[in-house]
């Protein structure tokens, strides 16, 4: 299929591997959601033309995010559920990126390196398992629109959203990111909010004037009630 331009299986009850698409260096939108595809993402390392790919929900579909260093046309990347693993620095290099959901991403495997910590020689086991890395690589991606990081292992400091102007919908739950959750206080088209269980801190009364935020999810943080 190397002349294939996009597909859309979304939904359905279509079976096989992924690993079809490893000669479509045509490829620009491929819409999988809900099926029971298998195999691993690495088939994008020939996809160069790529802007739109959709997994959420396809827990077999395996492999390390790295591969969209090659992929600098995505718009909107969906492995929300999948067993995908990987640093997300890697997205620097996808600066037109609008939406990007990876909640709950978790692979079956861990990695055992040798201690670097220990002199002897026992083996440490490092859980690589999931979607891991610093939020600041957000930094340079001015058109996000939609950020789904929930239950991954990333951290970071929250002001790094103050380079992403246009964001709608941030959920960072259950991740290792903190800071002074002010910095949300000036994305005026944020709608949906979500820090549970995250190291934000600051005073609530900074959102105030968001015009278009109707859902807010402050639990278990140090996220504070009252006037400034």
């Amino acid at each position: 299929m190397p002349s294939l331009l996009g597909i859309d299986l979304s939904n359905t009850n279509v079976t096989g591997s992924i690993e079809v698409f490893h000669n479509t260096p045509s490829l620009v939108a491929l819409d999988l959601h809900h099926t029971s595809i298998t195999g691993s993402i690495a088939c994008f390392e020939g996809t160069p033309l790529l802007q739109s790919v959709d997994l959420d929900g396809v827990r077999s579909v395996f492999g390390p995010i790295s591969v969209f260093s090659g992929t600098q046309h995505l718009l909107a990347l969906g492995l929300s559920g999948t067993s995908c693993f990987g640093d997300i620095g890697v997205f620097q290099f996808t600066p037109k990126l609008r939406v990007l959901r990876l909640a709950m991403t978790a692979a079956d495997h861990s990695m055992e390196v040798p201690s670097r910590s220990s002199k002897d020689s026992n083996v440490r086991r490092l859980d690589y398992n999931k979607v891991y890395g610093s939020i600041a690589v957000f930094k340079t991606l001015f058109q996000l629109r939609t950020l789904n990081l929930h239950a991954t292992l990333c951290h970071g400091d929250l002001n790094v959203f103050k380079h992403t102007t246009r964001i709608q919908s941030i959920n960072l739950n259950g991740t290792r990111t903190s800071g002074d959750i002010r910095v949300f206080g000036k994305l005026l088209w944020l709608q949906n909010l979500n820090v549970w269980r995250t190291g934000a801190h600051g005073n609530i009364s900074y959102l105030k004037e968001l015009p278009l935020l109707h859902s807010l999810v402050i639990g278990q943080t140090r996220v504070v009630v009252g006037k400034i």
